[in-house]
């Protein structure tokens, strides 16, 4: 029976715990070129390209559902017995315990109950863009003028939790697997402009 009961344990034991920061570091770097010059007296072009990198690691506090529920409706101890997702020797976590209750964990049930993973989301971006600009004719009221350009950009993200969150053994809270994906844009644009009057009100 888990320390502390003096019956059956029919009702599933909260833990008591502070246990839950988390921390996050990203890293990000950015690159910008871009190139621009005349065609002609009266065309001229813009050419860019945007390369970005966003690195970030999130290190979590987590609680094992495998050592909560491994001392869950018990009738006696668990010793002897292995956890269900890490296979790690059962310990009987004294719940009732008011040292326990206060915080004040032996250091061996910490190491059974507690763990701090870390997991990776990296973000890159990367775009090339140019249009050219110029004159087409002569109108009454001036030159007659186009600009046309394009825009190619891919998207592309990787997300890789902990390893706690990729076995699913958190304790109430969310788990999720390996998010990977990219999304590419392709647009091209045009305008142009036609001066119909000229010394108007």
């Amino acid at each position: 029976m888990s320390a502390g009961w003096t019956g059956a344990q029919w009702l599933s034991p909260t833990p008591i715990t502070d246990h839950g920061d988390s921390k996050i570091t990203v890293d990000y770097t950015r690159f910008v070129a871009g190139l621009r010059g005349d065609i002609t007296d009266n065309w001229s072009y813009d050419l860019s390209y945007q390369y970005s990198l966003s690195d970030g690691d999130y290190q979590e506090e987590r609680l094992f559902d495998d050592g909560v529920r491994a001392n869950e409706f018990l009738f006696d101890s668990c010793v002897g017995t292995v956890t269900g997702v890490r296979g790690v020797p059962c310990i009987d976590v004294p719940w009732l315990d008011p040292e326990f209750e206060r915080g004040n964990i032996s250091q061996d049930v910490r190491d059974f109950l507690f763990g701090v993973e870390t997991g990776n989301t990296e973000y890159t971006q990367w775009s090339v863009e140019g249009f050219v600009t110029g004159d087409l004719f002569e109108m009454p009221a001036g030159p007659a003028g186009v600009a046309i350009g394009f825009h190619y950009r891919i998207d592309d993200i990787m997300d890789v939790p902990g390893p706690i969150t990729l076995a699913e053994n958190i304790w109430i809270g969310s788990v999720a697997g390996i998010t990977t994906g990219d999304q590419t844009t392709k647009a091209i644009f045009a305008e142009i402009e036609l001066p119909l009057l000229q010394d108007r009100p």
